[in-house]
């Protein structure tokens, strides 16, 4: 549990160094989750950095703040891959994920409109329990979300291969942990 608030703290670092801004004066905002704002797609594809994530019949929740959508949670299954640098990929299958972005990046990371609008009550209650488990991985100060910096992405997956796993970048700092074995699988500062 300490590690993981640790790597939170790792992962906000590149937040706080970029303007020297200390953590505790960065604004925070409640989350929203909807039944009513779900999508369903027949296949969707994310790529976005050095992240790609794949799947077919996947149903999309946004988590949404006052200031845009910082996130979604995809249900369903799927495949990832995540290349940090040459010649080192994560890869496997997904159960489902929880990816967090800056609103200005939604667009180019998940087109929602592309999705058919659909109320799914369960996809909702999916995603909530599973924000639950995860959203205290990264960019987060208690229930309430901290906007990730432009262009830095991060997912929280449940991985068949790994288990939990959170893939985390920046345009400095990149780490993949995995929460079920409480190891650093990857670290760049």
């Amino acid at each position: 549990m300490l590690k993981g608030l640790l790597l939170a703290l790792v992962m906000l670092g590149s937040l706080v160094r970029a303007d020297d801004t200390p953590l505790d004066s960065i604004p925070s905002y409640p989350i929203t989750i909807s039944a009513s704002e779900s999508r369903e797609f027949p296949a969707l594809a994310v790529d976005f950095g050095n992240l790609k994530l794949q799947g077919d019949s996947l149903t999309v929740v946004p988590i949404s703040t006052e200031l845009g959508v910082t996130g979604a949670v995809l249900v369903g299954d799927g495949t990832y891959s995540y290349t940090p640098e040459a010649g080192k990929t994560f890869a496997g299958q997904f159960h489902s994920a929880m990816l967090r972005f800056n609103p200005k990046d939604a667009d180019s990371i998940i087109k929602l409109d592309a999705g058919k609008k659909i109320v799914d009550r369960g996809a909702s209650e999916l995603a909530r329990l599973m924000v639950a488990g995860t959203f205290r991985h990264c960019y987060h100060r208690d229930k309430n979300a901290l906007i990730p910096p432009e262009h830095a992405i991060a997912v929280d997956l449940y991985s068949k291969e790994l288990g939990d796993i959170l893939i985390s970048a920046d345009d400095k700092i990149a780490i993949v942990h995995n929460f079920t074995t409480g190891a650093t699988l990857y670290e760049k500062k």
